[in-house]
């Protein structure tokens, strides 16, 4: 993620559970405090899908992210 955050090319997407359009301020808020800790800009996820559960029952949100380095 610090790599993407840093202008490398690549991609995110994400994956959220209950996913509505209505919690976008929300996601956006959280993502905002991440690249604060992180000390990054935060990047829009580019494909967001909504999905009932992840594998592990505390999990609401994960992230994919492909940088190239090189």
């Amino acid at each position: 993620m610090r790599a993407l955050a840093d202008g490398c090319e690549g991609s995110l997407s994400g994956v959220e559970v209950d996913w509505t359009p209505d919690k976008m301020s929300l996601f956006v808020e959280g993502a905002a405090r991440a690249a604060k800790r992180l000390g990054v800009t935060a990047l829009p996820p580019l494909t967001g899908i909504g999905v009932a559960a992840l594998a592990e029952p505390d999990l609401l949100v994960e992230i994919e992210a492909t940088a190239i380095l090189d």
